[in-house]
């Protein structure tokens, strides 16, 4: 998905009023892309709709994804039940020993 802010309306808490989206089938995928995590508007590509103003930067969630594209989530949960794994082992160990 391109997503590009339209500036000849306001914009508030990082989202324009006026959102122009570009789409493409995911039947044309073989697998699921990976996320967004280039800042628009892109340079050569989307220009201000108003030119007396500067055009609208998208540059956080939800027009872009965290650089790691979910992999320190995944990191971060192995990590919890690394530690819960521990904690039920040392309580184990405590209270049943």
């Amino acid at each position: 998905m391109h997503a590009h802010g339209n500036n000849y309306g306001s914009i508030k808490n990082g989202i324009p009023d006026v959102l122009e989206l570009t789409y493409i089938n995911k039947d044309y995928f073989s697998q699921i892309p990976i996320k967004n995590t280039i800042p628009f508007p892109i340079e050569g590509l989307d220009y201000p709709n108003d030119l007396t103003k500067l055009d609208y930067k998208l540059d956080t969630y939800p027009f872009i994804s965290n650089k790691s594209n979910g992999k320190i989530n995944l990191i971060n949960i192995s990590l919890v039940l690394i530690l819960l794994l521990i904690i039920i082992i040392g309580y184990y160990i405590v209270i049943c020993l």
